[in-house]
């Protein structure tokens, strides 16, 4: 949201998004006309399954170095 504290005053768009603006800040992503996240909730990844599979790589890697 462009309303955000940290948003204002805004006298350069593109200096906001790249300097300002926190991942927080964005509700809606679209790239290349299709839109993957909406309301802050992907649509082409399934979460749930990404947090699963990045805990047991955690235990892997930790388990490979000795930090179990």
């Amino acid at each position: 949201s462009l309303d955000e504290p940290n948003a204002v005053p805004m006298y350069d768009v593109y200096a906001a998004i790249a300097y300002a603006l926190k991942g927080s800040d964005v509700q809606t992503v679209v790239i290349g006309g299709k839109i993957v996240m909406r309301d802050r909730k992907l649509l082409t990844v399934d979460e749930e399954a990404a947090i699963t599979k990045a805990r047991e790589y955690k235990k892997s890697i930790a388990a490979s170095l000795g930090m179990e």
